[in-house]
């Protein structure tokens, strides 16, 4: 984030300002109530599914160089082996946390029926927006230059978004913040 700041805007800001302004934010939302905290989570987490689907719509109407295909579910057409596990394990970790909801389980109601509901549903979903996400920023991206996407040293989507949205980038930013 200090590097795109520094890159778009012209002023820089160290990481333990970040560090200290969430750290603040979460302590103050978490003292008011679970009940806060609960809704503010949705409210920020639909938000960002929002921001990104658009990122993603963005990048198939305007595709880089290769055009828009199905490329990015071939996985004969990755740069490496070493990109196939290092997907693999991202993926892994991207699901790490899908079944906290479990710990609602005396605040629920039918919690027998709907915590399943609740987690099953939650696997799917973010199953499908990731896939759609991968797929459609690297489209955005180019797949004729797929290998710079994972090497690039700015952030790929931050590249994208600045790209598509122009000043309106520091949305993206802030959602993935």
């Amino acid at each position: 984030s200090d590097q795109f700041f520094k890159a778009n805007y012209g002023f820089s800001l160290p990481w333990w300002v970040w560090v200290l302004a969430g750290v603040t934010l979460c302590a103050l939302v978490s003292y008011r109530g679970i009940r806060l905290s609960g809704r503010l989570l949705m409210i920020t987490g639909a938000i960002e599914i929002v921001i990104l689907l658009a990122l993603g719509f963005w990048g198939l109407a305007s595709p880089g160089k290769g055009g828009f295909n199905l490329r990015g579910f071939d996985p004969t057409t990755a740069p490496s082996t070493h990109g196939i596990y290092l997907a693999v394990v991202f993926s892994i970790v991207a699901y790490t946390g899908w079944e906290s909801v479990a710990s609602l389980g005396e605040e629920t109601e039918n919690p027998d029926r709907n915590i399943g509901i609740g987690m099953w549903g939650s696997v799917l979903a973010i199953g499908a927006i990731f896939a759609f996400f991968a797929w459609s920023s690297l489209v955005g991206w180019g797949t004729a230059n797929a290998t710079a996407f994972g090497a690039a040293t700015n952030n790929p989507l931050l590249t994208l978004a600045h790209r598509y949205w122009h000043g309106a980038d520091i949305v993206l930013l802030v959602a993935l913040w």
